[in-house]
């Protein structure tokens, strides 16, 4: 197996959306459930940079370092989880048509 570089897919300056998630937490305490909607807000953000990470099985992956608009400090995401903002509406459009039954 070769343990070559993944491409990048974003350049620094990017504008980046994260990607939409499948997730379903049933709640009955209305604290917890203002917690959960303030937490799972479309997340906005510029691309600073990359990382590349090794596996166990020594193959490089780039991981994105995003500031994120509502945060202080840059976070580091896998590039498979963020989408360029411009591209946001067609990915959730696909997402959606995927799921349903």
């Amino acid at each position: 197996m070769s343990k070559h570089k993944s491409v990048a897919k974003f350049t620094e300056g990017d504008r980046v959306a994260e990607k939409p998630k499948a997730s379903y937490i049933q709640v009955n305490n209305p604290k917890s459930l203002e917690i959960i909607k303030k937490n799972s807000k479309q997340r906005f953000g510029t691309v600073l940079g990359y990382i590349y990470q090794a596996n166990r099985n020594g193959t490089k992956s780039p991981y994105v370092q995003v500031q994120w608009d509502h945060r202080g400090s840059p976070s580091l995401h896998a590039q498979c989880r963020l989408c360029l903002e411009t591209e946001l509406d067609e990915v959730k459009a696909n997402y959606c048509s995927a799921i349903e039954p």
